[in-house]
């Protein structure tokens, strides 16, 4: 039942209701300032974000190893952990004097799946480029383990490269073959970024020294299998780029003899791909 209140006590409830209505308006005036210092925060973590760069282009470092015995199988390590998110590219010559084998498989302990970017054979020799665009890190007790077909000389070359597309790397690749103490790989397809890393790999029969890779690249340590009958060996050059076109691997070895070579380039990261808002 609703009744009349008296003068004195609705004069006596006029404090209270301001009191109350004061409050409110100083909460809600806190929480809008706190929403907009919120909102300041989240915009400048973005504009931070937004500015930064992918990592840069390069080769972190670069392992390899050889048969000395003929063996279907070639367990490699790094010399220092690898990287997590950086690329893996194995480049491997394999020989076999009786009939030709090819590799089957390369895995490693961190479970990283393997393909295959191109191979060329020249006779009874193969030479393949197997990569990981983006692989887990593998420690110096951890192997990279490259598989063939059948039992066989193996010399192999794995390069680290930082900065890579986490994506379609893989940009383009050419091959060749032939018997001369100059072999010479390419023209490629112009490559479709300016700033990509080359990897450039001759492969020979026998044992020879490589002395004069195509300027520009950066000679790796060259890999020989002394299995015995069936030597062969490998090596490889790393260049950055700076320019789009077609891209081409020489090089010189100290006598004639049959080779493969291949060549392979990685595009780099989009900027700000790697960056955390």
């Amino acid at each position: 039942m609703w009744r009349r209140r008296t003068l004195a006590i609705s004069l006596a409830c006029i404090p209270r209701t301001l009191t109350r209505r004061r409050a409110l308006r100083v909460g809600i005036a806190c929480l809008i300032g706190v929403l907009s210092l919120m909102w300041a925060h989240g915009s400048l973590t973005v504009s931070v974000a937004a500015t930064s760069t992918a990592t840069p282009l390069g080769v972190g470092q670069n392992f390899g190893g050889r048969l000395v015995t003929a063996a279907n199988q070639l367990r490699i390590s790094p010399k220092v952990a690898t990287t997590a998110g950086d690329a893996l590219v194995a480049i491997v010559e394999v020989r076999r004097n009786s009939g030709l084998t090819t590799v089957s498989n390369i895995s490693d302990g961190s479970g990283d799946v393997w393909f295959r970017a191109t191979s060329v054979h020249n006779g009874t020799e193969d030479e393949e480029l197997w990569y990981v665009a983006v692989a887990q890190s593998i420690p110096t007790s951890g192997k990279i383990t490259i598989k063939t077909a059948l039992s066989g000389a193996i010399a192999a070359t794995v390069v680290e490269l930082q900065g890579i597309a986490t994506g379609a790397s893989l940009d383009v690749t050419a091959t060749s073959s032939g018997v001369s103490a100059s072999p010479s790989i390419g023209p490629s397809a112009a490559t479709i970024d300016a700033n990509e890393i080359a990897i450039g790999d001759t492969g020979w029969r026998g044992s020879v020294t490589p002395s004069g890779q195509s300027g520009g690249y950066t000679l790796l340590p060259r890999q020989q299998s002394t299995v015995s009958g069936e030597g062969t060996g490998e090596s490889a050059g790393v260049e950055v780029l700076s320019a789009t076109g077609a891209q081409s691997f020489a090089d010189v070895l100290s006598a004639s003899v049959a080779w493969t070579g291949v060549i392979a380039t990685f595009a780099p990261m989009p900027v700000g791909a790697d960056d955390v808002a």
